[in-house]
């Protein structure tokens, strides 16, 4: 059995059969014989080169190939090899023909209900594949995570809006498996990102709209809040600060009025904000990209103060895109960038760059920075370096 040949012959095959739409015939043309480079056709040795047109001609003579040779002054030599059957070329190689492949596939397939937006989602990786490529992070080889896809966007449309998850908490209750969803966050956040039409959000950050997250904390929380549990009344406005269950955000009232409300992007900072400062305001933790649910509490509250907004993350494209997801949130009030503008930064990536330039409009006083960091090309810094202040008493 030659190793060349089948070499050959399988390159025939996957051309044909990634390109199904074809009109011209597929040739392999003798600068494409040879699995070595350093020995082309007609290799260096003469038993190589004898099982090569044996094998060839086995083909040929079964007429799923046909060689085509040329006269030369020391002899003929083969040039090209055309295809004639792909099928009938894999069934000899005992290679499993894409088409075929796809077929099985498209039988093992769960579809969701007709009409559901997902069938063209399914349509769209079934033809990638169709065309020996990848289509939202999943190749042909991983077709078994389609209908684990199709379960797992069918239980996250099924969740309440108040309902959040971690990765495994989700995969154990509704898929079946605890790690069940882990291997297709990319898949998913790519999808997501499309159907939300939110581009520049990570995979991750996707989910979180939709209340996935990697672990499931309490909103932290201290200002003049109270929560309602049952017959209960939970009091935020404790110091450093309060931890509330995700459940509660939607039952709450303000019973004084904040000097202002502070969202913070980062645990650390958070924790010495609200360690330091002594204001009268309502100071959230958002825990890095607010969930679907903490951005309905934000919006609630945001529509029951009257006081000024403002949120302190990282100076930075992720940052700022949370500060922008805030913004529109907040509506007509504005929502004020806090310790966000660095005058001594590290410098943007080209493709961060781009990223900002994507974010505006935010707000005036946001894009006024982001404006400034395009001209400069520096003002990275994380949220870490900058110490705590009160954005009301920096006078």
């Amino acid at each position: 059995m030659s190793q060349q040949a089948i070499y050959c012959l399988k390159q025939l095959v996957k051309k044909a059969e990634t390109q199904p739409e074809r009109k011209r015939d597929v040739l392999l043309k003798r600068q494409d014989f040879t699995m070595d480079p350093q020995d082309p056709y007609p290799f260096r040795s003469a038993d190589v080169l004898r099982d090569f047109h044996a094998y060839l001609s086995t083909a040929e003579q079964k007429m799923f190939i046909s060689l085509e040779w040329e006269k030369h002054y020391i002899g003929t030599s083969l040039e090209r090899i055309r295809l004639h059957d792909a099928k009938g070329v894999a069934g000899l190689l005992d290679y499993e023909y894409l088409p075929d492949k796809l077929v099985q596939i498209e039988v093992g397939i769960q579809r969701p209900p007709d009409g559901h937006w997902l069938n063209a989602v399914v349509d769209q990786i079934l033809d990638a594949w169709r065309h020996g490529k990848r289509k939202y992070g999943l190749t042909i080889e991983q077709a078994a995570r389609l209908n684990i896809l199709v379960d797992a966007v069918l239980a996250i449309e099924a969740l309440p809006e108040s309902r959040i998850l971690d990765y495994r908490q989700f995969g154990a209750r509704q898929l079946g498996d605890s790690k069940a969803l882990l291997p297709i966050v990319s898949t998913l956040g790519q999808i997501y990102r499309v159907k939300l039409d939110k581009p520049e959000l990570s995979f991750e950050d996707v989910l979180a709209e939709l209340n996935l997250v990697k672990m499931v904390h309490p909103v932290l929380i201290t200002g003049p809040l109270k929560f309602r549990a049952g017959s209960q009344e939970i009091n935020s406005a404790v110091r450093p600060y309060l931890g509330v269950p995700g459940d509660l955000l939607g039952k709450f009232s303000v019973f004084n009025s904040p000097s202002y409300l502070l969202t913070i992007e980062n645990l650390s900072s958070f924790l010495e904000y609200t360690s330091i400062i002594e204001d009268d305001a309502i100071v959230l933790y958002t825990g890095g990209y607010p969930t679907r649910r903490f951005q309905r509490f934000y919006q609630m509250l945001i529509s029951r103060i009257s006081a000024p907004v403002f949120h302190w993350g990282d100076s930075d494209p992720h940052g700022f895109q949370i500060l922008k997801t805030l913004q529109k949130l907040a509506g007509e009030k504005t929502v004020l960038p806090h310790e966000m503008e660095i005058q001594n930064g590290d410098p943007f990536s080209d493709e961060q760059l781009r990223h900002i330039e994507r974010l505006i409009p935010v707000n005036p006083p946001t894009d006024a920075i982001l404006s400034i960091y395009l001209e400069k090309g520096v003002g990275i810094a994380e949220q870490e370096t900058q110490t705590a202040r009160s954005p009301i008493k920096q006078a």
